[in-house]
């Protein structure tokens, strides 16, 4: 099964200048399919490796603060998603 995240992040981490084969799988390992969303230092350590490595947005800090939140909006949305349809399979 495809990680939940895969498709929006094939498609926005080469908009900032990322390959999504070499760091899809870092992005998409710190928000598992259970309630955790990675922890902050987590989080930290690998937005500094893909600013440090992007080839176009190294320079701007808020391009990698707004992929954070979308990602965790998603990841959120993915969760109550996936509760609910458990709830209503009962």
């Amino acid at each position: 099964d495809e990680h939940h995240l895969a498709e929006y992040l094939q498609s926005r981490l080469p908009e900032l200048g990322l390959d999504f084969e070499t760091y899809g799988s870092y992005v998409m390992g710190l928000v598992s399919e259970e309630e955790d969303d990675g922890g902050e230092g987590d989080w930290e350590s690998i937005l500094e490796l893909l600013q440090a490595s992007s080839e176009s947005h190294s320079d701007n800090e808020q391009v990698w603060i707004d992929l954070k939140e979308e990602i965790l909006k998603r990841h959120r949305a993915y969760l109550y998603e996936k509760k609910t349809e458990s709830e209503e399979a009962k």
